[in-house]
């Protein structure tokens, strides 16, 4: 991956116009996301933040998270809790900043491996001229595993099981993931207005169609 494309996304997406324009939730990814923490408080005993409809998405960088194969390691418990201790591990021998397993958070997918080695081969052939920079951008669209409740010291069981909805979670993922790229673009757009490489009036503004945006997602130039 390319540091510096990942900084630049980084800075991008953390500024206060990018927030402003992240779509918000729709009800039924409030009512989802809301159901499942409550489960969560209720098996734990322990009181968890409850998103609201207007609450932003969280915003973690290649500080803090770390993407956990699928093909090679489990999701759920206790195998989350292992992913965010080798995170944790690694970042803090990457970044030299300690870290533990609760400053982190580790996400469970398969697909970057394979776009990563396919790039790598690409700049290893001969016949390459131009290096391509790329970063990942990973959305959640729903919980790792279901609320868990200690039942003994260091045993812990699934306490129940609501259902999972992956269409409404997908649409949400792609919604926010969209924006957070697009904004990167927007900024790119508005450098080449003012640097004359495209004329002054030359529309940067983008839209993400998404039930719930905020009137906001429509961002002139």
């Amino acid at each position: 991956a390319n540091l510096d494309l990942a900084d630049e996304l980084v800075d991008v997406a953390s500024s206060g116009r990018a927030r402003r324009q992240m779509p918000r939730r729709s009800p039924a990814v409030t009512a989802v996301e809301q159901m499942y923490w409550k489960l969560m408080g209720n098996a734990t005993r322990v009181s968890y933040p409850v998103p609201e409809s207007d609450s932003d998405p969280t915003l973690w960088n290649y500080k803090e998270c770390m993407e956990v194969d699928g093909q090679f390691f489990f999701n759920g418990v206790p195998f989350e809790v292992k992913a965010r201790d080798y995170a944790a591990e690694t970042l803090t021998a990457a970044f030299k900043v300690p870290k533990t397993s609760g400053d982190v958070i580790a996400v469970s997918a398969m697909e970057g491996i394979g776009v990563a080695e396919a790039l790598l081969k690409y700049h290893k052939l001969a016949s390459t001229d131009r290096l391509i920079p790329y970063s990942n951008v990973r959305t959640l669209s729903n919980w790792l595993h279901q609320p868990v409740a200690q039942v003994s010291p260091g045993v812990w069981q699934v306490a129940a099981e609501p259902p999972e909805d992956f269409v409404t979670g997908y649409g949400y993922a792609i919604a926010t993931g969209s924006a957070t790229i697009l904004s990167l673009y927007q900024g790119r757009c508005e450098q080449d207005v003012d640097q004359g490489r495209l004329p002054r009036d030359y529309d940067c503004s983008f839209v993400v169609d998404y039930p719930a945006a905020a009137l906001n997602n429509l961002v002139s130039a």
